[in-house]
């Protein structure tokens, strides 16, 4: 009993490593598709977007430029972006796509 069951863990482990490898090769090819598409430039210029239309749509909020602006550069970042972004690719797409 305790022979088949370290078996079959050798053997789960044995098929993880290669699913694991897999799982990294999809999530480099999606950062790099990302790179590619210019998505942290995209990031960036749609933050710049949303603050301005914020500012815009509510002029008599003072300091409102400043504290999005604050807020948004320290919580979304493409550095905190970025892991969501590749695993979203890397789920959706396998490495021929």
């Amino acid at each position: 009993m305790k022979k088949t069951i370290a078996l079959a863990a050798a053997l789960l482990a044995l098929g993880a490593a290669p699913a694991a490898a897999q799982d990294g090769l999809r999530r480099e090819l999606a950062l790099q598709l990302l790179e590619a598409m210019h998505v942290p430039e995209q990031v960036q210029s749609s933050l710049a977007t949303a603050i301005a239309t914020q500012v815009r749509l509510n002029p008599d909020v003072p300091g409102l430029q400043e504290a999005l602006g604050e807020f948004l550069g320290r919580y979304v970042t493409w550095a905190a972006l970025r892991d969501d972004y590749a695993e979203l690719y890397a789920t959706a797409f396998n490495e021929e796509e």
